[in-house]
């Protein structure tokens, strides 16, 4: 597991968001209820299937190792995450004013990016897997597909890298996937210092920033006219898209 903090830059403006990525198989990750608030263990008990048991607790724990570590101070069992109206997570904690979560997470991995509520960001990952493909491109349209060709990326990179773009924009507006993709098509991708920048044609305040690090491709949602200083994450990220999962404790989480 990895946090850190990130600058944003807007105008004479600077404000402070943090991350956290857990990369963790459920089986070693399924002792750590003892991380949940009361609430949160309440829910997660009434999870049938493992996959979502395995979700449910990487994002959590991510967001509030986010959360403590732009605060810095909390324990883990004392924030409670829960859901809005539209399903996207909601902090519930006296220490954290104005501050909001995004959170995602793909097989054995999740992100959390906790942000200052004036000014918002959305993240979403998702694994490069060709049985993938088909129902992405259904949300993807032929004007975009002729992004991929002048960046080098192949189809299936492509068409990966547009739907976190969506989704990240999707979740900065907190409507997840109720209208459907195609609502937040892209107007124009660019290649930046190793980034993918993305514009929107009818959201035309935000822009994606984009990456591929090992298996993944992930972006990161923001206002257009914001500097969003991603090194850490992008280091911290491709240190730890390499962790293998063999059944063996790969790295810490907090306790």
């Amino acid at each position: 597991m990895i946090s850190d903090k990130i600058e944003i830059t807007r105008d004479t403006q600077s404000f402070y968001a943090s991350f956290c990525l857990v990369k963790e198989s459920f089986y070693n990750i399924e002792n750590k209820t003892c991380l949940l608030h009361k609430e949160e263990i309440a829910y997660y008990q009434s999870l049938k299937a493992s996959r979502r048991k395995h979700s449910y607790l990487l994002g959590r724990i991510a967001a509030k190792n986010a959360l403590i570590d732009l605060l810095g101070t909390g324990k883990c069992e004392d924030i409670y995450i829960g859901t809005g109206v539209f399903q996207y997570p909601v902090i519930y904690y006296d220490l954290a004013n104005n501050v909001q979560v995004s959170i995602s997470h793909c097989n054995d991995f999740g992100i959390a990016m906790v942000y200052p509520e004036n000014h918002p960001l959305g993240v979403d990952i998702e694994k490069i897997n060709l049985p993938d493909l088909d129902a992405m491109k259904t949300q993807i349209s032929d004007r975009e597909l002729v992004f991929f060709g002048d960046l080098e990326l192949s189809l299936l990179q492509g068409c990966t890298i547009l739907w976190t773009v969506k989704e990240s924009l999707s979740k900065i507006l907190k409507v997840g996937m109720t209208n459907g993709l195609h609502l937040f098509e892209v107007d124009e991708v660019k290649k930046e210092k190793g980034f993918y920048i993305s514009t929107f044609r009818s959201f035309y305040q935000y822009k994606a920033i984009s990456f591929i690090a090992g298996d993944y491709a992930c972006s990161i949602a923001a206002p257009k006219n914001s500097s969003v200083n991603l090194s850490s994450f992008l280091d911290a990220f491709n240190k730890i898209s390499l962790i293998k999962q063999d059944g063996v404790q790969t790295s810490k989480l907090s306790q």
